[in-house]
């Protein structure tokens, strides 16, 4: 697993309790104000011990317990694998188990609340609802940008394959650097600071630190599905709420504005998941958000059309049936994305049968290669595993795009020499900043792009 023993304590010995030590003051403070039913409040009460006794084995790094089953799926394939693991703490667990054990243990102290105000909270809610707020001036310039550019494609302005592929391109890269702002690692950065990284300089800046780039094979195939005349599906997995989502809903926007797809699949979580990510909820609370111009700063009358305006398009997507909303259990287990095929077939049968299936994050992307300290020379398409090996014998391929800034040691793609160009003096901090990315596309599916990634696995691996 791609975490060392110090990041490990990092993680369980700081960030973690700091992640419970907000959910049980945003517990307190909703018992204070927003709770009077005698079954509520002591549904809270029993939250809030709960959590309490899940930081203290935290604290003094007891035994993983298995996770009581609250009625939903998933936790088996917890308790299974701690089973297979054999006595582990919380400071001594891979990361990537640990963690999403630790949402999944955290979330069975609201599931298994009697009271449906208790069982369905979000305790995450008001800080990402915050961090969207008060993000005004950035969503107002990004959105702004999107209508004019969304108008001159209405009216055929552009046509020209060279100004499509860089629109697509510039597309592709705000809602890849929108990952820069995820709120579980920038815990405590000031709104300020959120800013200069989110402003359009700081984007164009940011494009040359893309160190796996197959924006290419991208556009080979996009350009390809605009030119059908098929039904052609593409299915976003999503990461972070706030800005971030804002992007990703620009770049669909424009998916299916200039007909890259007849339609957009939006995958989320089905419960509170890693702080920031985006749920049901989040998606309603950002389309009222954009359609009632509501921030933290004051909105003029243009930049409320502008906001408006945007709201309504997506949300007439969505009631056309262009534009869908789901959150598969799958999402929230600890699984690498190799047993999609085995543990949720129906979903990966419907990933197949896209397009494109577009991954958001550093989760993600440590899910799809197995979060494995592989080379930095390893393909992308090697990392995979199965999900890299082409479509064949009655299996189903995906195509694949990968947008993450890169938040953690596991990297692949990287051409001979391209880690020593970033980090010179071999640090090896480089892939944990999130000041570099990857834009990485594998097609196991077939088609155009296909052979381009052939190619460019046997030119890593001469």
């Amino acid at each position: 697993m791609a975490e060392s023993p110090k990041r490990r304590w990092n993680h369980g010995g700081t960030r973690w309790p700091k992640i419970f030590i907000a959910a049980i003051a945003d517990v307190e403070a909703t018992l204070c104000t927003n709770v009077q039913d005698s079954a509520e409040i002591e549904d809270g009460e029993d939250v809030i011990k709960d959590l309490k006794n899940i930081l203290s084995d935290l604290r003094r790094n007891a035994k993983l317990v298995p996770i009581p089953d609250d009625g939903a799926s998933g936790i088996e394939a917890f308790n299974a694998e701690l089973e297979y693991l054999g006595p582990i703490t919380w400071h001594n667990a891979p990361w990537l188990y640990c963690e999403c054990y630790m949402y999944r243990l955290m979330h069975t102290c609201f599931s298994m609340r009697r009271t449906p105000f208790w069982k369905t909270y979000d305790v995450f809610a008001k800080q990402k609802s915050g961090a969207l707020k008060s993000s005004k001036s950035v969503i107002v310039e990004l959105v702004q940008w999107f209508l004019k550019i969304n108008e001159k494609t209405h009216e055929h302005e552009v046509k020209d394959e060279k100004t499509l592929k860089a629109l697509l391109e510039e597309m592709i890269q705000v809602s890849l650097w929108g990952n820069a702002t995820d709120l579980l690692l920038l815990i405590s950065v000031s709104v300020e600071e959120l800013q200069s990284r989110q402003g359009k300089k700081s984007r164009e800046l940011f494009r040359e630190n893309v160190v796996d780039d197959d924006t290419e094979q991208v556009w080979d195939l996009l350009s390809s599905i605009q030119s059908s005349d098929k039904s052609q599906e593409i299915h976003i997995v999503l990461d972070n709420a706030g800005f971030e989502f804002m992007t990703d809903l620009v770049l669909v926007a424009y998916l299916l504005s200039a007909n890259y797809a007849t339609k957009v699949v939006l995958h989320g979580k089905d419960m509170p998941w890693f702080v920031s990510d985006v749920t049901a909820g989040d998606l309603e609370s950002s389309l009222n958000t954009l359609e009632n111009a509501e921030f933290s700063d004051p909105v003029t009358n243009d930049e409320a059309r502008s906001l408006k305006q945007f709201g309504a398009e997506l949300r007439r997507h969505f009631e056309s049936g262009t534009l869908i909303y789901e959150a598969d259990p799958f999402w929230t287990t600890q699984l690498s994305y190799a047993y999609l095929p085995e543990m949720a077939p129906r979903l990966y049968k419907r990933l197949a049968a896209a397009a494109l299936v577009i991954f958001k994050g550093d989760l993600n992307y440590r899910k799809l290669v197995f979060d494995g300290l592989w080379p930095r020379t390893t393909t992308f398409q090697h990392a995979l595993g199965t999900l890299g090996i082409p479509a064949g014998a009655g299996k189903p391929g995906l195509r694949i795009l990968a947008l993450r800034t890169c938040k953690a040691d596991t990297c692949v793609g990287l051409q001979p020499g391209k880690e020593e160009e970033v980090d010179p003096h071999g640090t090896r901090e480089w892939t944990r900043t999130g000041k570099y990315a990857v834009n990485s596309f594998c097609d196991a599916k077939g088609g155009p792009g296909s052979m381009s990634a052939n190619q460019k696995t046997e030119a890593y691996t001469a």
